[in-house]
């Protein structure tokens, strides 16, 4: 059985969760909490498995709950919120900061379609993250332990973009490797991450005002230039066109935007000019394109397991053998780093 804690200042709301949690016989909902207080306190009392947190909170909101939690009682947290609920908008970010693992936004309306598709997926994610017994962010192994097998295969020529791919837990995994990167650092970036329609903004706001990186959400046609970040748009796939990234439509892909279609395009356009990254996510989006990527030419990159929040994207990325390199986030960066120092 898995235990859930509610965490939410509107009875509405708190029904809402428990109803649909409840209607899965693997998911018993054991406390609620109507502000951040009680629920630092259930989460000492009860031991939950799961902790569904709102952030705008009296007494004691969701983002201070957040760090309290993971400070005393550490436990998987999925933040519930409204886009204009947080006092902050990036306050939902920090939450993320602080030991979050993944966004959800308020439940729709009973009895809709969207209801139940988002009953679905809370579900699946509560299964999914109860499976998390430590968060591990980030892999103790050092940087040094791969610098061998990263010399083997680093090249001479500057890489001409870098694809980065990520679903559940890659926000903070993505933030600490922007973070990470020099001022100057000239490679383009384009970051396909799974995440609730309605945050995009913010995420490409969080990410620009926690690194040195100029962070910004294209213009369809746009012209890729050195030295920025390009985060995918809500409701639109990405490729890349004769150095410019193109909006596209496509109705057979079931996650939109698929790191699948940036893959297949970076491949055709860049070839070994190339870099292809593959972060913590459910699911196997892009791991058959990053082997494209792989066959091209591109140096591939897949996120290891023991710094994973899900092992599925990467996961199905190494079974398949994309993935040139196996690295933790750590790694990841030093790997950047090195590809404009002339190491």
């Amino acid at each position: 059985m898995i235990n859930v804690l509610i965490a939410d200042d509107s009875p509405v709301i708190q029904a809402s969760l428990e109803n649909i949690l409840s209607s899965d016989p693997l998911i018993r909902v054991i406390a609620k909490a109507r502000n951040g207080q009680e629920a630092v306190r259930l989460a000492s009392s009860t031991r939950p498995d799961v902790i569904t947190m709102d952030i705008n909170m009296p007494e004691m909101d969701g983002l201070e709950a957040v760090r309290q939690i993971m400070h005393t009682n550490p436990v998987p947290v999925i933040i519930i919120s409204g886009i204009m609920d947080a006092n902050d908008p990036l306050d939902t970010f920090k939450a993320l900061e602080a030991g979050a693992v993944t966004i959800m936004n308020k439940p729709r309306a009973l009895g809709s379609r969207e209801s139940m598709v988002y009953a679905k997926e809370l579900i699946q994610q509560v299964r999914l993250l109860s499976e998390i017994r430590v968060i591990k962010r980030f892999s103790a192994r050092k940087p040094a332990a791969a610098a061998a097998e990263q010399k083997e295969i680093r090249r001479n020529a500057i890489p001409g973009i870098i694809a980065i791919a990520a679903s559940t837990g890659g926000p903070m995994v993505i933030q600490k490797i922007l973070s990470s990167l020099p001022q100057g650092f000239s490679i383009p970036i384009i970051l396909i991450q799974h995440i609730v329609a309605g945050f995009t903004v913010d995420f490409a706001r969080w990410l620009g005002e926690t690194s040195r990186l100029k962070v910004v959400i294209p213009e369809n046609t746009e012209e890729i230039a050195p030295g920025i970040c390009y985060v995918a748009p809500d409701g639109w796939h990405v490729k890349v066109r004769k150095s410019r990234i193109i909006f596209v439509q496509d109705k057979k892909r079931n996650i939109c935007p698929s790191a699948s279609v940036l893959f297949e395009s970076v491949a055709e356009e860049y070839g070994p000019g190339a870099v292809g990254i593959i972060l913590t996510g459910m699911g196997n989006d892009g791991a058959e394109e990053l082997k494209k990527m792989k066959l091209s030419g591109a140096i591939t990159i897949a996120q290891d397991k023991a710094s994973s929040v899900v092992f599925g994207m990467p996961g199905e990325a190494v079974k398949i053998g994309a993935a040139s390199l196996v690295l933790s986030p750590e790694e990841i960066i030093y790997f950047l780093k090195n590809l404009t120092s002339g190491n």
